[in-house]
């Protein structure tokens, strides 16, 4: 079969209502032309609530910068009720999404669910303006979140933010936090011990005292 034809018949099977079938079809058009399969495939990721995201993410991780780059280009012009999805969509995909991209949706108005998945999608230090502020949002999964953001980016001034965060209300929110402070690489484990002792609330006492006791377990 010529490529022209098998392109067809691959567009063909990519618009059916068989969520598997039409997933594979995007696959075998991204590995036939990959520029092309890109730019067709996109549109139906970002619209195609039937494909399963850890499908998605299997099938398509091989193709991911390619993706990344195409999916940045267009998260600007999507309409609001899309762009959860799509966010949630570059999460599963590991995708790189620029850090002046992400800008817009780190802002505290944007709705929780939408914070959620761009505070997972940050990876750059350039982001942090703009998470700091989120750690006293009302929703307490957003601010799990921001602990995890500021684990992977946060810097010395981040460690009050986080200490903060050690007496929040939610059990998941002081965990996520104490474990954060752990994992700063700039942080030794002297300065941890100092810090322990600095912390009057007693609910951050008791988390901090777990979690460094997990990391001592772990790197005897």
């Amino acid at each position: 079969m010529r490529e022209g034809e098998a392109w067809g018949l691959l567009e063909q099977q990519l618009q059916q209502a068989d969520s598997i079938c039409s997933l594979y079809a995007a696959r075998a058009l991204i590995q036939l032309d990959l520029q092309r399969g890109v730019r067709t495939v996109i549109p139906h990721l970002l619209q195609r609530d039937d494909w399963e995201m850890i499908r998605v993410a299997i099938l398509l991780q091989q193709f991911r910068e390619s993706l990344g780059t195409e999916l940045a280009e267009r998260l600007a012009d999507l309409p609001q009720t899309r762009l959860s999805h799509a966010l949630q969509l570059a999460a599963a995909l590991h995708l790189r999404i620029p850090a002046a991209s992400l800008q817009p949706w780190l802002q505290p108005a944007q709705a929780a669910d939408l914070l959620r998945v761009a505070l997972r999608l940050a990876d750059s230090p350039t982001s942090l303006d703009s998470i700091r502020p989120l750690a006293g949002h009302e929703d307490w999964r957003v601010r799990v979140q921001v602990a995890h953001a500021l684990g992977r980016l946060g810097q010395a001034s981040d460690i009050a933010v986080l200490t903060r965060l050690l007496s929040d209300s939610q059990w998941w929110v002081r965990y996520r936090a104490a474990q954060a402070l752990t994992r700063l690489p700039f942080v030794t484990r002297e300065e941890l011990h100092r810090l322990l002792d600095t912390l009057q609330d007693r609910y951050a006492r008791e988390m901090y005292t777990q979690v460094f006791a997990e990391l001592k377990e772990a790197r005897p």
